[in-house]
């Protein structure tokens, strides 16, 4: 999981830069995650290899043979 903190705004945004901020990683989320698409931006880089380092300790905890593997 990943925690973003904006110092002096509580869980639900209020200021538009900070929701602005919340729905972009979101729907990048949710791409990554669910399609496997990887925004060119290079701004974004860290993000995505962050994630793949997340998706790919997932990968490396599935054993063959188990219910998850489908084997």
């Amino acid at each position: 999981a990943d925690m973003y903190v904006f110092p002096d705004e509580p869980h639900i945004k209020f200021k538009p830069k900070h929701k602005l901020a919340v729905y972009e990683r979101n729907v990048d989320w949710f791409r990554f995650w669910l399609q496997g698409y990887e925004d060119p931006n290079p701004v974004k880089k860290q993000q995505y290899a962050h994630w793949r380092e997340m998706r790919d300790a997932v990968s490396a905890k599935s054993v063959p043979g188990s219910a998850r593997s489908g084997g």
